[in-house]
């Protein structure tokens, strides 16, 4: 490997050039706006805050993206948000039921039959 001082200045120049435009390239986009407390980052922000990091941070942060990334992948594939959808309609399903309940009579065995029927059928009632 050569010494600084084996290289012409026009060479210098060439190589400085070519590392002054990686440089740039690799800070396009990053933004330096400081982030308040309790707000997500923009993909800017985070770019400027991983390359304000040393290698052993950087590496960290990308792992722990990661693992977010596969758990959110889990849950697509889970549909656990049209689970949590279903649950929510058969808590407000129950709620009726209990409404139903405490009347009195003979109106709330058809109508808690109705409702349990659509909690099964899975319309949430």
């Amino acid at each position: 490997m050569r010494t600084v001082s084996e290289f012409s200045r026009p060479e210098l120049e060439r190589h400085y050039a070519v590392l002054s435009r990686k440089m740039e390239l690799m800070r396009a986009g990053a933004d330096a706006t400081p982030v308040e407390d309790g707000v997500m980052r923009t993909p800017g922000q985070w770019l400027h805050w991983l390359l304000e990091k040393d290698a052993d941070d950087r590496l960290a942060a990308i792992g722990t993206i990661f693992g977010s990334l596969e758990i959110a992948s889990e849950c697509m594939s889970m549909d656990h948000k049209g689970f949590l959808g279903q649950l929510q309609q058969t808590q407000q399903a129950l709620q009726r039921l209990a409404g139903i309940l405490d009347k009195d009579g003979q109106e709330w065995a058809a109508e808690t039959a109705n409702v349990i029927r659509n909690i099964i059928h899975g319309t949430g009632g």
